[in-house]
């Protein structure tokens, strides 16, 4: 890891790692969530970054390369004079009615060509409802295609992995509908995005890959195990279509290894949501609530109702003043049992548990959270395994490119 720059731009932190002699040095910055679900410049991708590096600089770091990963399903167009639209997140939802029988011929055929769930956010479907067809941009880039655009120079080559999040390509990195852009498509592991010019030289930029995949690396994902990943956003995600009921997205790793996934599961930001609605009904910050989640026992969660709805909770849509009636550490525990019994659904419905070997935990939540991984290990009968490196899996995974 010497002389490398590790970082991952994650939808409510952008995390990264070097290394000096024997010693790590970590760095955090906000991610895009303060942006919440506006579009905005991907300028503000670059200027994270020089954050970062600035950092790195005082600790007398010199970086000669950066691996990149990112929130999925984000994108940003560039034409051939280097104009640029803004950056679209996976959080942004066009409610413009532009190209009506496209967006139909979508909502039928996206799953089939590509391997991918239609729903709000996923950047053809953005592409088509902004009407960016009529316009003349012929490169699409993420984020590390965005470091390097306003950095330095821009490859015009997508990985694998980033290229089939958008919609545009199958899992074998070919337009399913018509050639959108001039960009090439890369199936390597570790491909080569563009550099950046910081401090009188010329530092490479690769992978430019999903937080999703880097964290499956990062987990050392075996064949015959399943990954939950909580973090803002949250995914369940297996290498082994055997284990596979239906329903489930298929999503390229790198080359000839294939992810099956069930993905946008409200997480974090829908944990976030309720903390905030409990704080204002019960005067309490944000410090306490996670502390009474952390604090929370298996037998405090026997006689509680997980009836909260997360998915009402990730659009953002409070409960109420009744609801907020109750006992502080009472809501917290029907908010946590809620919280792992839409995983114990998703898990009967899309996947066969006689089949798996064990479920690791990755993200932050279960970290902080221990009765997570009781709670899942008495219900579900099965191993749990929390990953406690100290270092996120997805700074892990892309280690473990380098």
């Amino acid at each position: 890891m010497k002389n490398k720059l590790i970082i991952d731009f994650g939808a409510t932190r952008v995390k990264s790692i070097s290394k000096k002699n024997k010693s790590l040095f970590f760095f955090e910055t906000i991610g895009s969530i303060k942006f919440e679900n506006s579009k905005f410049s991907p300028l503000f991708f670059y200027s994270s970054l020089l954050k970062h590096l600035n950092y790195f600089k005082k600790k007398k770091i010199k970086i000669n390369q950066i691996l990149v990963s990112s929130e999925m399903h984000g994108f940003f167009l560039i034409d051939e004079k280097k104009n640029y639209t803004p950056y679209f997140s996976w959080r942004f939802d066009s409610k413009k009615k532009n190209h009506p029988i496209k967006i139909n011929f979508l909502k039928k055929n996206l799953f089939k060509k590509t391997g991918l769930i239609f729903r709000a956010g996923i950047p053809i479907i953005n592409y088509f409802r902004e009407n960016f067809v009529s316009k003349n941009f012929k490169f699409l880039g993420g984020v590390a295609e965005a470091i390097c655009f306003f950095g330095g120079e821009y490859n015009k080559k997508l990985s694998i992995s980033y290229a089939h999040s958008t919609g545009f390509y199958d899992l074998n990195g070919n337009f399913f509908l018509k050639k959108f852009f001039k960009n090439s498509i890369s199936k390597d592991q570790k491909t080569y995005i563009g550099f950046i010019n910081f401090n009188k030289k010329k530092i490479k930029v690769y992978c430019g890959i999903g937080d999703l995949q880097a964290s499956v690396l990062g987990s050392e994902l075996k064949n015959n195990d399943i990954l939950i990943n909580m973090g803002t956003g949250s995914q369940i995600i297996t290498r082994n279509q055997l284990l596979c009921k239906k329903n489930v997205e298929i999503r390229p790793l790198h080359k000839n290894i294939t992810l099956y996934c069930i993905t946008h599961i409200p997480s974090g930001k829908a944990i976030s949501f309720f903390c905030n609605q409990i704080s204002l009904h019960k005067n309490k910050s944000s410090k306490y609530f996670w502390n009474t989640l952390s604090l929370i026992k298996l037998e405090d969660l026997t006689n509680v109702e997980g009836d909260v709805n997360f998915v009402q909770l990730f659009k953002g849509k409070g409960l109420g003043k009744i609801f907020f009636k109750k006992n502080y550490k009472y809501l917290c525990c029907k908010l946590i049992k809620s919280y792992l019994n839409q995983y114990l659904i998703i898990l009967k419905n899309n996947f066969k548990l006689k089949k798996m070997r064990s479920i690791i935990l990755s993200g932050g939540i279960p970290k902080k959270i221990p009765v997570i991984k009781e709670y899942l290990n008495q219900k579900s009968l099965l191993k749990i395994y929390v990953k406690k490196d100290k270092i996120d899996e997805t700074l892990l995974g892309l280690k473990s490119i380098i």
